[in-house]
């Protein structure tokens, strides 16, 4: 099953890389993407249909980790192409409005299916048969799972799991096509623009949460979304969602706050070697 499965999802990446090189605009590549994608899915669902599962911990294997990777692009490029064909053009304005209210709607999706999200990133595996399994489905169940008819290829969590995939990645796809207008600057163009930040956007983003709930930038005084705005001008750059970033922060699994001691560690070796 395995085999067949990674040999499918191998044509399919080989196959969304092409339409991204002979389609003409983004929403020719959305629709053929999307098109390519439901056909993979379709043959996934073919040989599940007539393979029986070898055991509950493959089946369950499916479920949680196979059938979401072709699922999460059915639905990835679905929103691609809706958020393409629906962008305004009139205005800066404008979009910034229309891409603030598609990251909303993801959130609450979020914030709605907080435990499922919680479990699959803190990968958690004890209530795998519930959420997992065909054989559960006295279990409670989403709505989307509700309106999916065959239920010999859904279980009452794989598809929501596969929406919350689907947003991270269209999460990303926003920030980098909104967020981070531009090709990326030159060592030349960055020297002439002052202070860039060169870390990630989450390193600045703990060092921010971190200053200012503290109380050490104007005694904590003044909002957050204020200081953000500041750090942004001021290290030219365009954090995107906060609150999403610092979500996946609060769940991380072995170091809530790598940044913060990598600047520790810094600050002890400039003492060490008695220079700065």
């Amino acid at each position: 099953m395995e085999k067949f499965a990674n040999e499918l999802l191998a044509t399919l990446e080989q196959e969304l890389q092409q339409a991204g090189i002979e389609t003409e605009n983004n929403l020719q590549q959305f629709e053929r993407s999307y098109m390519i994608a439901t056909a993979k899915l379709g043959e996934l669902k073919d040989f599940i249909q007539g393979y029986t599962f070898k055991s509950e911990e493959e089946e369950i294997k499916f479920f949680k980790e196979i059938k979401p990777l072709f699922h999460k692009e059915a639905i990835y490029y679905n929103e691609l192409y809706n958020i393409e064909s629906e962008r305004p053009l009139i205005s800066d304005q404008s979009q910034k409005q229309f891409y603030e209210k598609t990251i909303d709607r993801i959130m609450s999706y979020f914030d709605r299916h907080r435990e499922l999200y919680n479990y699959y990133r803190t990968g958690k595996t004890n209530k795998d048969k519930s959420f997992f399994q065909r054989s559960t489905l006295s279990n409670p169940i989403s709505k989307h799972y509700v309106l999916d008819l065959d239920t010999s290829f859904s279980t009452p969590h794989s598809i929501d799991l596969a929406h919350l995939q689907a947003y991270e990645q269209l999460c990303r796809y926003i920030d980098t096509t909104y967020y981070k207008k531009g090709e990326p600057l030159s060592e030349d163009t960055k020297r002439n623009r002052g202070t860039i930040w060169s870390s990630t956007k989450a390193a600045l983003i703990e060092l921010a949460v971190a200053l200012y709930y503290s109380g050490s930038v104007n005694y904590g005084k003044g909002g957050f979304k204020k200081f953000i705005s500041e750090l942004e001008a001021f290290f030219q750059i365009q954090l995107g969602n906060v609150y999403r970033v610092f979500l996946g922060m609060v769940i991380r699994k072995k170091e809530p706050a790598p940044f913060l001691h990598q600047l520790l560690d810094a600050f002890i070796r400039r003492l060490e070697e008695k220079s700065i």
